[in-house]
């Protein structure tokens, strides 16, 4: 199978590459040229910025692409430009999205005011009803033409171009660019004896996926021309909540600290989540209907991510511990008060 990747050349890309290459697919990258990954040698390499897409048509035609996997489909003009392109000239294409299109996100982030959504949250379930979740948040183009839910609309209504639509979790991994389980790691490298989180955000669940993992599930769909016209929810099976999660950081750390579950009003912060909602996807279809499994155990993720974490640590904590302790002397010492 021949298959074009549109962006994909820092996290997770490399990942699909790889596992596309395994199956002996003919893989072509297009991207800007500005990634520190090493891609193997027999990757073709398409230098353009995706603003450009339709200027290389041509060279596109040449390729003649069975399935084009969009990395970086983020707004409704990117989907409508993809379309355009490759209607007529290749078989499917298949766009990575988010679980922030979901109604729970809106709640979470305290958008718009509502009741707390089921968990865990079917592909079906409702949808974001504020667009542009990072508008005026993070100050560049991509923030503001961001919209996930438009990028899907276009997608999946062109009669043209059969469309799979996945929607991704909070990766992690090597190489990840949020590093989302960074402070933790840091804190027991430090050898911190305690970890503090609010009880509010200690409770609190959301769906993760281990970067080859997710990686596994967008080659899956590449691989099987089923997922055609489906909406896919990808993740762990299980989600843990952030006081195990961190707990299992620990024991792959070898940490002989605590994790300390703080009563609300006590660390004097707001939280920005509205952590009554829980963040769990319903990962039961992409199994049940079409096989996935993690090639990867929930543990060997963690390990392999800890792994990375330690040897990219800065050479110099970041993180101004007086404050954390000065709370933990708090909290034995009303611990320790008869009253």
């Amino acid at each position: 199978m021949n298959v074009l990747i549109i962006g994909g050349t820092r996290f997770i890309g490399p990942c699909v590459v790889h596992l596309l290459l395994k199956k002996g697919h003919d893989v072509t990258v297009f991207h800007r040229e500005k990634t520190s990954s090493v891609l193997s040698e027999n990757v073709r390499h398409i230098y353009g910025d995706r603003k450009q897409l339709a200027e290389f048509a041509p060279v596109f035609r040449d390729i003649k692409p069975d399935v084009v996997l969009d990395m970086i489909a983020y707004s409704k003009t990117d989907a409508q430009t993809v379309l355009r392109v490759f209607s007529g000239l290749a078989e499917r294409i298949i766009a990575v999205s988010s679980m922030d299109v979901y109604r729970a996100y809106e709640i979470l982030h305290r958008m718009k005011a509502g009741d707390v959504q089921d968990i865990p949250i079917k592909e079906t379930a409702e949808l974001r009803s504020v667009y542009y979740p990072y508008r005026g948040k993070i100050g560049d183009d991509f923030a503001h033409d961001y919209e996930k839910i438009h990028v899907e609309q276009t997608i999946l209504n062109d009669e043209r171009l059969p469309g799979t639509v996945l929607r991704l979790p909070m990766v992690y991994g090597p190489n990840a660019p949020q590093r989302r389980l960074f402070d933790y790691i840091q804190r027991m490298k430090d050898g911190r004896p305690y970890i503090l989180m609010d009880e509010r955000m200690a409770r609190w669940k959301a769906s993760m996926g281990y970067v080859e993992n997710v990686a596994a599930a967008i080659a899956m769909s590449i691989n099987h021309a089923e997922t055609a016209s489906h909406v896919l929810n990808v993740g762990e099976k299980t989600a843990m909540s952030m006081l195990d999660r961190v707990t299992e950081i620990g024991k792959v750390m070898k940490w002989d600290g605590k994790v300390i579950s703080v009563p609300k009003g006590i660390m004097d912060t707001e939280l920005p989540l509205e952590t009554k909602q829980d963040l769990v996807v319903d990962t039961s279809k992409i199994r049940e209907h079409f096989g996935y499994i993690e090639p990867i155990s929930d543990e060997e993720g963690l390990r392999r991510t800890v792994q990375w974490e330690l040897a990219n640590a800065p050479k110099e904590s970041p993180f101004d511990y007086r404050q954390e302790d000065d709370m933990i002397q708090m909290l034995n010492k009303s611990f320790d008060d008869p009253k």
